[in-house]
């Protein structure tokens, strides 16, 4: 009986990947190999090769690791959330490589990924907090619990971006939450002020909401005021 061997063999390093790899080439044309990298091979292989260049952190330039953590939020898988949140809380990452994580992280849209974009909103750096305010959009629907937990408990700032992303999203299902902040006594002029506005992008002209609105046309401050001169505008059309 005839026996046949097979020789096997793996294939060769990706052209690209070696570009990315070597340390002895400029970023940009480290980055560009990214990039082609990305573009060039199957979806899924490209990103696992990523990976364990992306958790050597102290051999990797942090441009690098900042192109790297965009690339794995487009991947959006769950080992690329982890490898992101991971490298996002490191004592060695940067606050510079922290944003680009959280970058990353809102890219994924992943329920895991939430949590940590919104603890930034926490943060003593305001390179952090105004990264989250801007990336949280990017979960879309998904953020609109969270968004209204913050809205009850958070400080004035991250309850600000938290209204200010439920107006953006017309989150219907936040209105009670809205309405129950403007009902505070200890109501922050600034965030009731945004909860006014998002009242009008919500659209809904309810008799809770047209109370609300009315009494904020008399509020102290100006700035309550004319959002609520706004929402009313916005909202009589509506009203049955």
């Amino acid at each position: 009986m005839m026996t046949i061997e097979f020789e096997w063999q793996l294939p060769p390093e990706s052209p690209f990947l070696a570009q990315l790899k070597n340390k002895n080439l400029r970023i940009e044309e480290r980055l560009e190999a990214l990039a082609n990298l990305i573009k060039s091979e199957e979806y899924l292989e490209t990103f696992y090769k990523l990976l364990p260049l992306f958790e050597a952190t102290e051999e990797t330039h942090p441009s690098i690791l900042a192109g790297l953590a965009l690339a794995l939020g487009e991947w959006g898988s769950e080992i690329a959330v982890e490898a992101l949140i991971k490298q996002y809380q490191a004592e060695t990452t940067s606050v510079e490589q922290q944003a680009f994580c959280l970058q990353g992280l809102a890219r994924t849209q992943h329920e895991k990924a939430l949590p940590v974009v919104l603890g930034a909103l926490a943060s003593s750096s305001n390179h952090l907090f105004s990264t989250a305010a801007e990336q949280l959009k990017q979960f879309g629907v998904l953020a609109i619990p969270a968004l209204c937990e913050v809205l009850e408990t958070g400080e004035p700032d991250a309850q600000c971006v938290a209204v200010w992303n439920l107006g953006e999203l017309k989150a219907k299902p936040a209105l009670g939450a809205i309405l129950i902040y403007l009902n505070r006594e200890d109501a922050h002029v600034d965030v009731s002020a945004l909860c006014i506005w998002a009242l009008g992008r919500l659209g809904e002209a309810s008799i809770e909401v047209m109370e609300a609105v009315n009494k904020a046309l008399l509020h102290a401050e100006p700035e309550v005021r004319v959002r609520a001169k706004a929402a009313k505008q916005k909202l009589i059309p509506n009203m049955n």
